[in-house]
Parts: structure tokens; sequence; C-alpha cells
């Protein structure tokens, strides 16, 4: 795994399943998380969980309700992630998507607007 540890990285569906192991997992490595899902039940158990493993102090892990599919949502989770972060940018984004989940490290290229997002489940 690339070394994540003091990092920020950004979880969409990070209240169950994938997403939750992935914020788990970059926890363990020592990386701020700030995730997001549609509703607010199972992040609580996912920030649980990070901490019942122990967090490194300082770490910080930070929950947001949003729909990937909806833009205006996901510009307040970004607006939002990044003041709870001292405004520093991420290091990476994790998206879970149809049980797979997609890795994607910080690039200029990935600031586009333009691209629409849609919501298939």
């Amino acid at each position: 795994m690339k070394e994540f540890a003091g990092r920020i990285a950004v979880v969409t569906g990070g209240g169950s399943g994938m997403g939750r192991e992935l914020v788990r997992q970059l926890v363990a490595e020592a990386c701020n998380v700030s995730m997001c899902d549609l509703a607010a039940e199972g992040m609580p158990e996912t920030v649980r969980l990070c901490e019942a493993a122990g967090l490194p102090q300082g770490l910080r892990v930070t929950t947001h309700i949003a729909d990937v599919s909806d833009f205006a949502q996901m510009e307040r989770f970004r607006v939002g992630g990044e003041s709870r972060a001292g405004h520093q940018a991420p290091s990476c984004s994790v998206s879970v998507v149809g049980g797979a989940a997609c890795l994607f490290f910080r690039h200029p290229s990935l600031d586009r607007r333009d691209v629409p997002h849609e919501r298939t489940s």
C-alpha cells in the first residue's frame, strides 16, 4: 500500500461495506479520513470501529451526508472536508462504486467539474 501516514483521504460510501473497510484500513495506516454516505446511520459505527482499533493521536475522521450524484452536495462535502482539515487538499479520494473500490490520487486533471455523475443504485 502507498504510504498514507499523515495524508488526507476522501472516501465515499464510508458508512458500510467496502467503504467502511477502506476507512478502517486508511486510519490503520495513520491517514486522516473525510467520508460521506447517503445516510448518517452507518458512519458513526465506522468511526466507533476506528476508535476501538486505536486512533493515532491527532488523526481526524470526519463524516458528511452526501449523494455523489448531486454536485451541490459533493461541493458542500468538499468545502466542509477542506475546512475541517485546515484547508488542505486531499491526497487521494476513494469511491465505492457497485461493490468495487476506485482509488484516485489527487491530480489537477481530476478537478474537472463539467463531467456529469450519475447515481446507479
